[in-house]
């Protein structure tokens, strides 16, 4: 069969224009902490994080601290969104309410707090106001949607303002949609990194000249008219290259709860151990192929300035993983293994030949419309049958995408899990592939699908679930094994 690089999914932007050199006006004394929800998830995780920024206040002249909502507040309140066409969601409001009370706890002093609670309260009634609205109104927008999910970061990033002034920090909380400039396609926006620069320096350098650290919403942004937006999917980690590329830094630390990123997932592979770097390449194919630290466009955010990300855990102390620009001479064969569970295969087959170039085109068009992220792709050596691999969540919107053109030809193999290698060195380093599926085929795995990616960063194998502990254990051993890391 004729194999099909797929390495990058349909739906993700790309950026198009200059890619800058490092040496471009690099603040050398400024960077980007950017805080997960589970970084800020109560006013315990909240004051490490805030260790954590006056530590990085000691080794640099400037910070710039990104933050997301709180965890599980992004999904209260859709679900306040969503559940607000017919009924008056009280009991979420009371849920966000609590959430935030407690997160107060991380400002000791006792005047400054109850400022904190009563500004919440304030917000809150705001939010009450716009769920109010759709309940009468009896709609909810996308437009809507992202105005009341914006509440989750305006609401953290005033709680870690008030808990650093508390300990005597320079600090402003600052709403991203007056910086971040995109355009209005809701709920996945598009930034304008030109005007968004424009807006960073009228906003942000002259508090960080000050001396303050501006406390920035994540994930938000507003429109050209100040219509509020958000970024989609990783939207805080996003936001935080965003500001790292806007504000010339010297590196953007994503600040999370795992050390860094793993040679394998340890819970597959008792002796998987951190890496200590990655290339932007490789990075992203991890993140494509499933591992979950950090978001592709993220990165490509910051290749365009050749920023380097560091991932951190905000409650250790762990060095992390670096991801930068490859350097010549540095390359490991092989770097880490990925999987991405829960996948489905989907088949297209007898379509005839000579109908390849059309078929195809319809498929990805589809894909594109749908947002689905198509993961692989094989077509047969005939012509006659097409198989590409999507995440089991997105089966039934493939079906309503396809079925009805495919209906006689079309087929679905659940229970999928995709595996791979992942290195810059792998074009250079001849008989990888052969070790790969040598080193599979000893477990009596059988390959569903293979492909390698354009980059010839990664290869990638579709297999059943039931076979992919056995098959990563394998693979790990004969790359990553500290006998052959080496050589690997």
């Amino acid at each position: 069969m004729f194999l099909i690089p797929m390495s990058f999914p349909t739906h993700i932007p790309r950026f198009i224009g200059i890619y800058y050199s490092r040496g471009m006006n690099v603040n050398e004394q400024r960077v980007v902490l950017k805080f997960g929800g589970t970084s800020v998830g109560s006013s315990t995780n909240m004051a490490k994080a805030i260790d954590k920024i006056i530590k990085a206040k000691e080794e640099y002249d400037e910070v710039v601290v990104v933050l997301s909502a709180i965890s599980g507040v992004t999904n209260l309140l859709l679900y306040a969104g969503r559940s607000a066409l017919y009924k008056r969601p009280k009991d979420t409001l009371l849920q966000l309410k609590e959430k935030h009370y407690e997160a107060c706890d991380v400002i000791p002093d006792t005047k400054l707090k109850m400022q904190t609670i009563l500004e919440i309260d304030e917000m809150l009634m705001e939010l009450e106001k716009i769920l109010t609205g759709v309940f009468y109104v009896g709609e909810v927008t996308p437009r809507s949607l992202d105005h009341i999910v914006s509440f989750g970061e305006r609401l953290s990033t005033l709680i870690v303002a008030r808990g650093l002034k508390a300990r005597g920090v320079k600090s402003d909380n600052i709403d991203a949609a007056e910086v971040v400039v995109t355009d209005a396609a809701f709920m996945n926006a598009t930034v304008d990194f030109e005007k968004t620069e424009e807006r960073a320096r009228e906003k942000i350098e002259p508090l960080l000249k000050q001396g303050i650290i501006p406390i920035i919403t994540g994930f938000i942004g507003a429109s050209a008219n100040g219509q509020r937006t958000t970024l989609g999917r990783g939207g805080s980690d996003y936001s935080a290259a965003i500001f790292g590329d806007v504000l010339h830094s010297k590196e953007v630390w994503i600040m999370t709860d795992v050390d860094g990123v793993m040679s394998c997932d340890p819970r597959l592979v008792e002796d998987a151990y951190l890496l200590d770097e990655l290339s932007y390449l490789e990075a992203m194919e991890l993140a494509y192929f499933g591992a979950k630290v950090i978001h592709p466009k993220t990165l490509e955010a910051a290749k365009r300035k050749k920023i380097p990300i560091l991932i951190k855990n905000t409650f250790s102390d762990s060095p992390g993983t670096l991801i930068r620009a490859a350097r010549e001479g540095e390359r490991k064969v092989v770097k880490s293994i990925s999987i991405f569970k829960d996948a489905s295969i989907v088949e297209i087959k007898g379509y005839g030949i000579g109908k390849a170039a059309r078929v195809m085109k319809e498929i990805f068009h589809s894909m594109e419309e749908g947002q689905i992220n198509v993961m692989m792709v094989t077509q047969g050596s005939s012509q006659a049958n097409v198989s590409f691999v999507v995440p089991s969540d997105d089966v039934k919107t493939v079906k309503k995408l396809l079925l009805r053109q495919y209906y006689e030809r079309f087929n679905v193999i659940d229970g999928i899990s995709v595996v791979s290698i992942v290195g810059e060195g792998m074009s250079e380093t001849a008989g990888m592939a052969a070790r790969f599926f040598k080193a599979v085929a000893a477990q009596g795995v059988n390959n569903m699908m293979i492909s390698q990616g354009s980059s010839e960063v990664s290869i990638n194998v579709a297999i059943l679930e039931d076979d992919m502990q056995s098959a990563v254990t394998a693979l790990h051993d004969e790359f990553l094994s500290p006998s052959k890391r080496a050589s690997a």
